[in-house]
């Protein structure tokens, strides 16, 4: 699912449909059960935070440890198409839905205001 993700979001054009059926059939994998899946989406939300967390570093030249030899280029490639205030920007966005999956929203709704930030294109420096 992580990989699935990463490689998603970091794409040059992100497909947002395919994106969020994919984390849809993740979560609904968990059964009816209504707690294990607002779990499974929390974890991703969190292996997301930890991806945005990784680029970050890489966008401000920190060392990033224990990176994948494959997904650092595409980390990195994202970064620098970002930036560093985007980054932070996508960091706070999936912080705020991890709190809205805790109140109880729609999963849906939480995994479409996740993804849909990263389906927009970065906006022009100022």
């Amino acid at each position: 699912m992580r990989r699935k993700l990463v490689e998603g979001l970091t794409a040059t054009r992100p497909n947002f449909a395919a994106l969020a059926q994919t984390w849809q059939h993740f979560y609904e994998e968990a059964g009816k059960d209504t707690a294990a899946q607002r779990m499974r989406v929390s974890l991703v939300i969190r292996l997301l935070v930890e991806a945005l967390r990784r680029a970050l570093r890489l966008s401000l030249g920190a060392d990033v440890s224990g990176l994948d030899a494959a997904e650092e280029p595409r980390l990195r490639a994202f970064a620098e198409r970002l930036g560093s205030e985007r980054l932070l920007e996508l960091i706070d966005r999936c912080v705020e839905a991890d709190y809205h999956v805790e109140r109880r929203v729609q999963l849906i709704l939480v995994v479409e205001s996740v993804l849909e930030p990263f389906t927009r294109p970065a906006a022009a420096p100022r």
